[in-house]
């Protein structure tokens, strides 16, 4: 992963479940469930969704952000710089 003044990009895998693709203030959500572990590797490495995949894209939320900022990959500062990016966002 890494911090832009335009955002945050890079992948995460939350839970065995999910990865999350960050590109700047959206947020790419695909459940890797049925996945192998190749194609894990692959998605993670990559930072490109298969084309089976379906993909659920949104704005970035605080929500997101929190085990990132719990595991200490971004701090409590980057976490408002990069939640202030996001269109209506209010403090």
């Amino acid at each position: 992963m890494w911090l832009r003044s335009s955002g945050l990009n890079g992948s995460v895998l939350t839970d065995s479940e999910t990865i999350w693709t960050f590109e700047q203030r959206r947020v790419i959500e695909v459940d890797v469930r049925s996945w192998t572990i190749i194609e894990i590797i692959e998605c993670l490495a990559t930072l490109k969704t298969p084309p089976f995949a379906q993909p659920e894209l949104r704005h970035l939320a605080a929500a997101d952000l929190e085990p990132l900022v719990a595991c200490k990959a971004i701090g409590h500062i980057e976490a408002l710089r990069l939640m202030a990016l996001v269109p209506g966002w209010q403090p």
